[in-house]
């Protein structure tokens, strides 16, 4: 199969290369940046988008959230309805409109995000959320597994996956930029540090690997994300209050409560041990 990806210098751009040039696929890429950097053997680089699409049968679209709509309509321009698009933003609702539009065109378009990170094993079986564009979703999910066979789907609608990642991305973030900003001697402390705060300082710092822009769009761009940080900060403001009133009953009685929301959870009662194992696998 012929595939182009437009964005090929970015992190999943190259991650998406990767695996594809490892299929056996042939692979073209182009990049706004100019220089791609790759360096997989036998990669094709074009100059122009239209290069680009008029090459390939599939066509990947990875760029900053705010550019996909408009360089999947510019990707269309050069299209037949016999090649495939697919965009993986990691927010849906607004583009989503402005992607049915292209596919009523009559363009083949996949909306799918990748829920893994560019440091992902490109030989292991990795989740996907497909969102539907067209009224025919066995044909998407048929186009998407001959694409990337050996993958794990989720459907969903644009209003759910972006409510989801509202907490999955958005929040996740948003507390662990708070933690890091919040430390002082970062080395000292880690000398002294037991298994849940190295864990923490791990994955706060691993985060911080994704591009700044994106994970400030997470941020800003969600539009269900205001609600779930004005609860999360409601939430920490009554946390706050029991700690200043040296409250130890009402704080004790808080972690007892949530504990039992969650104790029946296969990840709860997984998770101690979860938690020294990914701990010996990093030291």
């Amino acid at each position: 199969m012929r595939i182009g990806i437009i964005g090929a210098s970015g992190r999943m751009g190259q991650w998406f290369l990767r695996l594809f040039a490892s299929k056996g696929h042939q692979v073209g890429v182009y990049s706004r940046r100019g220089k791609t950097g790759v360096e997989t053997a036998g990669v094709l680089e074009f100059k122009t988008v239209e290069e680009c699409a008029k090459f390939s049968e599939v066509i990947l679209v990875s760029v900053p959230i705010a550019q996909t709509a408009k360089v999947v309509s510019e990707v269309a321009m050069s299209c037949s309805s016999t090649q495939t698009i697919i965009e993986i933003a990691s927010l849906k609702r607004k583009l989503v409109p402005e992607l049915k539009e292209i596919a009523a065109t009559g363009v083949n378009v996949l909306s799918i995000h990748p829920l893994f990170g560019p440091g992902a094993d490109i030989s292991a079986k990795q989740p996907y959320a497909l969102i539907p564009i067209s009224s025919d979703e066995s044909d998407e999910l048929r186009r998407f597994s001959k694409i990337l066979p050996d993958s794990r789907i989720t459907t969903v609608n644009e209003e759910s996956h972006d409510k989801s990642m509202g907490y999955v991305l958005s929040l996740t973030h948003f507390v662990n930029l708070a933690f890091l900003s919040s430390l002082t001697a970062r080395n000292e402390l880690l000398e002294l540090a037991g298994t849940t705060f190295k864990l923490q300082v791990s994955l706060a710092q691993a985060i911080l690997h994704d591009e700044p822009e994106l994970l400030a769009a997470l941020e800003t761009e969600n539009p269900y994300f205001q609600n779930i940080l004005s609860d999360f900060l409601k939430n920490s403001r009554n946390i706050e209050s029991m700690v200043k009133r040296k409250d130890s009953r009402a704080l004790a009685g808080l972690f007892a409560s949530t504990r039992e929301k969650i104790r029946e959870s296969d990840s709860f009662r997984s998770s101690y041990t979860s938690m020294y194992e990914i701990l010996n696998r990093t030291e």
